[in-house]
């Protein structure tokens, strides 16, 4: 999935800026769900309001998911081929995939329907 972003980007005619690839670059490498707070203080060096109007756009077109808010931060990820979910710890916020058998589905009067579920718990290493 090297660089899938930003060949989706270019397939739908947007150009390849410096942010969009470092930003990309970042979502494409980090596993799990991130926020763009964890991109801003990685890139601090980047204009903040390009890093969230990127962040935007790739959710708008559907290229990375919200999956949650905690704390009053939104988390994403990115869209991947393979349907998933999450467990997050209620201490540290680490997360983890839950692999997820409901079949994709077709509901009249929709257009490629998602689902979310989100569990959560204590990771082992805050036990």
């Amino acid at each position: 999935m090297d660089h899938w972003i930003l060949e989706q980007l270019k397939a739908k005619g947007y150009k390849n800026t410096d942010i969009r690839a470092r930003v990309s670059a970042f979502i494409e490498e980090h596993e799990g769900i991130f926020s763009a707070h964890q991109i801003v203080t990685k890139f601090q060096d980047m204009d903040k309001v390009s890093i969230y109007r990127t962040i935007e756009l790739l959710a708008e077109l559907d290229l990375i998911h919200p999956i949650t808010s905690i704390e009053g931060v939104q988390y994403y990820e990115m869209h991947g081929n393979t349907h998933h979910h999450h467990i997050i710890c209620t201490r540290c916020h680490r997360s983890a995939c839950v692999h997820c058998d409901v079949p994709k589905v077709s509901v009249p009067g929709f257009s490629d329907p998602h689902h979310t579920f989100l569990l959560t718990g204590i990771c082992d290493q805050c036990r």
